[in-house]
């Protein structure tokens, strides 16, 4: 009797834990999810420090994230835009003299669009999500 018991216990934390992971996704999930954010805050990090750095001034057609002063860097987060640019994640490009656009690559294009504070940002490219901006206007 205590056998059957002992293995209907087993079972019954089995299924519990498989019905987790499936509900709720496991930790490749969780570290997808903790990936696309610090992403976004990657991309409106580099806004912030674009916006800072070209107010009145006319965008450059390429950024470097080195050549910001001090005033404009962006600051240091658990991932900074460098290192997405220089994994080809995230792309800047000028869309005019005051409208520039970023995009970066995302692992759940859909979550990641309607997550606040990122909601003004739209599909892009080849799964990316994108923040376009107008410096003037």
């Amino acid at each position: 009797m205590n056998r059957v018991l002992f293995a209907l216990m087993g079972l019954i934390g089995v299924v519990a834990v498989g019905t987790g992971l499936f509900v709720f996704g496991g930790p490749g999930t969780a570290r997808a999810e903790r990936e696309d954010q610090d992403r976004l805050m990657a991309v409106n990090d580099l806004a912030r420090a674009i916006s800072c750095a070209y107010d009145t001034a006319v965008l450059p057609e390429a950024i470097g994230v080195t050549s910001f002063s001090d005033a404009c860097r962006p600051t240091n987060l658990r991932v900074s835009a460098s290192q997405l640019m220089a994994g080809g994640l995230l792309t800047y490009r000028r869309l005019s003299d005051h409208r520039f656009q970023i995009c970066v690559i995302v692992h759940d294009l859909g979550r990641s669009l309607n997550s606040a504070p990122y909601s003004d940002m739209t599909a892009g490219p080849e799964g990316a999500a994108c923040l376009t901006r107008d410096m003037q206007g």
